[in-house]
Order: structure tokens, then sequence, then C-alpha cells
């Protein structure tokens, strides 16, 4: 089945729902998948390539290649707001 038709069906039971309980279930459910999926995703790095990120990291703050806090929320703020 292809999986767009799927994703509608689902939808379309989905909106047929009234009981508050199910959906909760629903929702901690696809929570939990979508965790699952994301730590499954996530490499592992060696010493080596951890020394190499903080090194540029280290490069990054002395060389000023850094942003504040006000700087980072700003940006979001206008990103999301489009």
């Amino acid at each position: 089945m292809n999986i767009q038709i799927l994703k509608l069906q689902f939808l379309e039971d989905f909106m047929r729902i009234s009981n508050e309980d199910i959906i909760n279930k629903l929702n901690n459910l696809l929570k939990k998948e979508k965790s699952k999926l994301y730590k499954s995703n996530l490499q592992q790095l060696t010493n080596d390539e951890l020394s190499k990120k903080i090194e540029k990291s280290e490069e990054d703050i002395k060389s000023g290649n850094v942003y504040t806090q006000s700087e980072v929320e700003e940006y979001f703020k206008n990103k999301l707001q489009k």
C-alpha cells in the first residue's frame, strides 16, 4: 500500500475518534516511536571525532564566531513567525 494512502486513511480514522484516552494513547505511542527512531539514528562519536569537535568549538569561541542567547532567541522568533 502506498504510504500516502496509508497516512490519509489513518488521518480519517483518527479524526473520527472522540475518546480522549485513545487520542492520548496514540499521541504517546507516536512520541515514543519518534524518540526510538531519533535515538537509532544517532551515531556515537569516537574519541578522536569528539576531540576535533571540541577543538573546533574552542577555535570558534576564540575567533568570536558565536551568538548570544538573545541573538539565537531573536533568530528563531523571526523564523517561526514566517
